[in-house]
């Protein structure tokens, strides 16, 4: 009954041929950045030294070899992590169908909750990327401040907000509007759901899942680009894991992604058979 009502042919979101030029870009440049790393701590700040005398004397002012290193290992980061958010239907999509498939509910709304945001994902994931920039940002950035500070350094974030704000607003009202963009869809799938027998309560909880498996994904893509650059097992990437600054980003994206699926369904107060013939 959901098949047909979602029409036998979906459109399919596509991987563009200048979505693959940007990220293989991006990777090269997270390539020269690599071999830039790999000279070594030692030989980068003896030629820094013999050639530059004031860029050598900024150099310790950053904190130390090791601090440089990890900032650098961070730039590495970011790229690679804006060249998999370019081509999401590898990355992201992949991310998302598996996590969900570890889950091991077997309610109905779980199973509705999950095929919903499996089927919308195959048509944009528009839904996603947002919050993974959010929560990947804010992880690497601060996580390199941490190296900084565990290096010797006493200086903190310096002119990140000033640039992320916009970008997670931006970003943010982007997801939101992606999500909302369904929102008839979905209150038209929810209706047939009732008048086939689902409870009222079950709906509720399907939508609250849904929005909920659009903010893990953005989370666990997030929290994996920093554990990339954290380099070590569990205890090191706990250990750099910038718990006091990723807990309140994690928290508005949850909310933001759960109230944007859940809310319109509580305001639409008309009769099932009015939604359900509403067109799509």
């Amino acid at each position: 009954e959901m098949q047909a009502l979602r029409e036998a042919a979906t459109p399919v979101a596509r991987t563009r041929a200048w979505q693959w030029v940007v990220a293989g870009t991006l990777v090269v440049g997270a390539a020269f950045a690599l071999v830039i790393a790999l000279v070594g701590p030692t030989e980068l700040a003896s030629l820094v030294k013999g050639v530059e005398p004031e860029a050598a004397a900024a150099f310790e002012e950053m904190g130390s070899i090791k601090g440089f290193t990890q900032a650098l290992g961070g730039s590495i980061v970011l790229l690679v992590m804006v060249a998999a958010l370019c081509v999401p239907n590898w990355t992201i999509r992949p991310l998302l169908t598996g996590w969900t498939a570890l889950v091991p509910g077997r309610s109905p709304a779980w199973f509705t909750a999950r095929a919903n945001a499996r089927h919308r994902s195959t048509m944009s994931l528009t839904t996603v990327v947002p919050f993974g920039i959010a929560v990947g940002m804010t992880g690497v950035v601060y996580t390199v401040v941490g190296a900084f500070r565990t290096a010797g350094s006493t200086e903190g974030v310096s002119g990140f907000l000033a640039i992320a704000v916009p970008i997670f607003a931006i970003s943010g009202v982007g997801g939101v509007a992606n999500i909302a963009m369904v929102g008839s869809t979905r209150r038209q799938e929810g209706a047939l759901l009732g008048v086939i027998g689902a409870r009222r309560s079950t709906l509720t909880t399907t939508t609250i899942l849904e929005g909920s498996i659009y903010a893990v994904t953005g989370i666990l893509f997030g929290l994996a680009a920093t554990a990339l650059l954290s380099g070590g097992g569990v205890s090191t990437f706990l250990a750099v894991l910038p718990l006091d600054t990723l807990t309140p980003v994690i928290g508005v994206v949850l909310v933001l992604a759960v109230a944007t699926t859940w809310l319109p369904a509580q305001l639409d107060r008309r009769p099932v058979m009015d939604r359900l013939r509403q067109p799509v």
